[in-house]
């Protein structure tokens, strides 16, 4: 909440979306920048939209991949 509250630039309120999607805008902007600097010094990455993976547990990985 406090993360998603610094990055909205207002108080969000309690709400798993709000907070969700807050983070997930920040890591396709952060992401996205780490990419276009490493792209510039010669490394070829490809970047998908983001995706929230969860299962019975809560948030979740998926098994095969090296890194999300």
């Amino acid at each position: 909440m406090k993360v998603a509250t610094i990055l909205a630039g207002t108080e969000v309120e309690a709400s798993d979306q709000v907070v969700r999607e807050t983070v997930a805008k920040w890591r396709t902007w952060s992401s996205a920048n780490s990419v276009t600097l490493l792209n510039d010094q010669g490394f070829h990455f490809k970047v998908f939209p983001p995706e929230i993976h969860v299962d019975e547990t809560g948030l979740a990985g998926q098994r095969g991949h090296r890194a999300l």
